[in-house]
């Protein structure tokens, strides 16, 4: 959670937004549903599969985060660094 912290403060919220829809996807809800409709499994693979996707998230911002590209990411527009107003008349 706190590379993912990390990676939204510093402007990278759209990688944050794609690996979360993506992770849930095929960790968590695709599981299962399979698990469960097909399967019969209880609620120790439906908790194992939270588990999942959590230490997939984990893993996928931790690796964000070392590879740097949040560095150089703008939240402020270049106008506001350079001095300019934020007022728009």
């Amino acid at each position: 959670m706190i590379f993912s912290g990390a990676l939204r403060g510093a402007g990278d919220t759209s990688f944050i937004m794609w690996s979360i829809g993506i992770s849930s996807l095929l960790c968590m809800l695709l599981p299962l549903y399979i698990g469960i409709e097909f399967f019969d499994r209880g609620i120790d693979y439906a908790w194992g599969c939270v588990l999942l996707f959590v230490a997939v998230l984990f893993v996928l911002a931790a690796l964000r985060y070392r590879q740097g590209k949040w560095r150089v990411m703008l939240v402020v527009e270049r106008e506001t660094l350079a001095g300019g107003s934020l007022r728009q008349d």
